[in-house]
């Protein structure tokens, strides 16, 4: 089944790559990751964090600074 888990405006991610962290800042270059099983961090404006819990996948930043990832499970942790 295809969902959206999450959509909006961030000011930062962090995501588990294939070879260890990364985080993503706005104005980030093109790329393409292999992600995986682990967390994305979320951080907004305000400092607020949202962490997203994933089984792997693939992360792309396109020329328009979008973040598209792509997995197989995604959920959202309980505050």
């Amino acid at each position: 089944m295809d969902r959206v888990v999450f959509e909006g405006d961030v000011v930062s991610i962090v995501a588990p790559g294939s070879t260890g962290s990364f985080g993503v800042l706005a104005g980030h270059t093109q790329l393409v990751s292999s992600l995986q099983s682990g967390t994305i961090k979320l951080r907004y404006q305000d400092n607020r964090e949202e962490i997203i819990t994933i089984g792997g996948g693939f992360l792309e930043v396109n020329k328009e600074g979008e973040v598209i990832i792509l997995t197989d499970s995604a959920e959202k942790a309980s505050h």
